[in-house]
């Protein structure tokens, strides 16, 4: 009774918090729209007040309030005023007003006497008497103006104003000095390439086709890791608020059904996860499965997994209504042992503990799902997880791609295309050739080898542990056969050569027993039909997830549902600039 009190009242603030941001966000909304369209005598003076007090520039104040209302209305949560961005934007804003005040202080010194009477006597006019008069960066900007004119001069107010600018650029773009300034070095140099010859820049411009040769990055050798400062994290306790009320609802209807028909049960756990939340419980009566599982189809009108564990316990999964964010930096925090070793995170289970791949030990890792259904996200927080936890001196990663899903990648992993029968024979002569290596040398792994060099000073090239990232098979159907060998003969022998694969598959007709058993580690997302997620869960669970990044993970031991990281595009794009400085 206690808990369902404390629930209920928990519930009631939180309700009571929402309906008070939403007044908050649209007062701050329709306060902005007013100064700005200057909507009546309300409007008017509004308009007044605020140009009074920040001059030309009042369109900073209108921005903000905008922006106020809206995260208000949209997050439910309050603003940080001392959030970095925020203190950035302050800062950028009293820059440009004391820049805006040069042109007023030219007029006041015209006028002759006192600068902070003349300057008041300017805006007492406008208040009585408004017109369309220049206002500089009003009372604020005129006092910040004045204060360090009469410290340092004209020239210290520049370089003052100057510095506010650079400052807030900093706090607002999350990037110090010396990496704006290496970033800005770069695009003069390369606007500098197109600027050298006019002619040819000219053409480039105007669009006339010429041949060039596209400059590739190779970030691969690089003695760095990507740092977790790059990423960002997610907070979801107002989703996971609201999904707590629904899912103790639907635990509310699940138990009446089992009331209904008389059974006898005990409840031994429910799990709300990012994507689901799981139910299971334990019956004490004999019951038909096929009656119970219908009758909670027909009351929860939600689409169900209704799973035997054995005869007498059941596992209910239900997808969520309020889905929550798992962001890849959130999921790399989770391990215990984060850098220096290829122990991958894939997601977390319903309990929200942490799922693990060790790359090492299992070597290979077999993608499937439908279109649109999380499957290149994943590759993505993939790849993500590898920057961070490797130094990428150590490794190289190629992704084989004649569809160009993966042309994002471009810019930092080499893209392979064309006929697959000719990749596949390059690789394997790499293979081969690291075999011979590993013989002459008397060891069995690369790690034995690397390990061997570096012990005994040998002069000798260590050997970078490749990942092959092989997406989907487009060649003729008649050629599978041939793919599937070689497939599981670099599988077979690449473990220990430091050769990796992560294969993704599209279609169901390509789902072989070939496939199945060469991959001991498989990650199943959404699937469009019954039969494709059959032929490799057994069931047809996949067709039930949600294309959230929620996936049946498969190995010897288990097969569970986890979720998966999300590395948005701003994280994308943040790691991208980084890796390329």
């Amino acid at each position: 009774m206690s808990k369902e009190k404390k629930r209920s009242n928990d519930e009631s603030k939180t309700e009571q918090t929402t309906f008070y941001h939403e007044i908050i966000g649209v007062i701050s909304i329709v306060l902005s729209i007013i100064i700005l369209g200057k909507l009546g005598k309300l409007g008017e003076w509004f308009t007044i007040f605020t140009k009074v007090l920040f001059g030309d520039c009042y369109w900073f104040l209108v921005i903000f309030i905008f922006i106020y209302g809206t995260y208000n209305l949209i997050m439910h949560k309050s603003f940080d005023f001392k959030h970095q961005r925020f203190i950035g934007y302050i800062f950028i804003a009293l820059g440009i007003l004391v820049f805006a005040h040069f042109r007023l202080h030219s007029i006041v010194q015209k006028r002759g006497g006192n600068f902070f009477k003349t300057t008041w006597t300017i805006y007492i006019n406008y208040i009585s008497n408004p017109s369309d008069i220049y206002l500089g960066g009003g009372i604020v900007g005129s006092l910040i103006f004045y204060i360090f004119y009469y410290l340092f001069g004209v020239i210290g107010v520049v370089l003052i104003a100057s510095i506010l600018l650079v400052m807030g650029m900093s706090l607002l773009i999350n990037k110090t000095l010396v990496e704006i300034t290496e970033s800005v070095t770069k695009r003069l140099k390369f606007l500098g390439k197109y600027t050298r010859n006019f002619n040819k820049f000219f053409k480039y411009e105007m669009g006339i086709k010429k041949e060039k040769v596209l400059e590739k990055h190779s970030i691969f050798g690089k003695n760095i890791k990507l740092p977790l400062k790059v990423l960002e994290e997610y907070q979801n306790l107002m989703n996971l608020g609201f999904q707590e009320k629904v899912s103790y609802d639907i635990k509310s209807l699940i138990t009446s059904v089992f009331n209904n028909l008389n059974i006898e049960y005990k409840e031994l756990k429910m799990d709300i996860s990012y994507s689901f939340t799981r139910y299971e419980y334990l019956f004490f009566t004999k019951i038909d499965h096929l009656v119970v599982r219908e009758r909670l189809k027909n009351v929860l009108d939600e689409k169900i997994i209704y799973h035997l564990v054995n005869y007498n316990t059941v596992v209910i999964e239900i997808n969520n209504r309020h889905f929550q964010i798992l962001a890849i930096r959130n999921l790399l925090m989770m391990q215990e042992s984060l850098y220096n070793n290829y122990i991958i995170p894939i997601g977390i289970n319903s309990e929200k503990r942490i799922v693990e791949v060790d790359i090492n030990k299992s070597g290979h890792l077999l993608l499937v799902g439908s279109s649109n259904s999380g499957v290149t996200n994943f590759v993505r927080s993939f790849v993500v997880a590898l920057f961070v936890k490797q130094n990428l001196s150590n490794y190289e990663i190629k992704i084989i791609d004649n569809s160009e899903d993966f042309k994002a990648f471009n810019d930092i992993i080499e893209i392979l295309s064309g006929d697959l029968n000719q990749i596949f024979t390059t690789i394997i002569d790499e293979l081969e050739e690291r075999i011979n290596i590993l013989s002459k040398n008397s060891v069995n792994t690369i790690e034995e080898y690397n390990r061997k060099i570096e012990v005994n000073n040998l002069d000798l090239e260590i050997l970078m542990k490749k990942f092959y990232i092989i997406n989907k098979y487009t060649d003729e159907e008649s050629n599978y056969n041939h793919f599937e060998n070689k497939l599981m003969y670099i599988a077979q022998l690449g473990v220990k050569c430091g050769i990796n694969i992560v294969y993704i598959v599209r279609e169901e007709r390509y789902i072989t027993t070939i496939i199945n058993s060469i991959f001991q580690d498989k990650l199943v997302f959404r699937t469009d039909t019954d039969s494709f997620s059959q032929s490799v869960l057994n069931n047809n669970y996949a067709t039930f997830l949600t294309g959230r990044g929620d996936c049946y993970y498969l190995n010897k031991a288990e097969s569970i549902r986890i979720q998966t990281a999300l590395t948005n595009n701003i994280d994308f794009n943040n790691v991208i600039k980084y890796l390329l400085k």
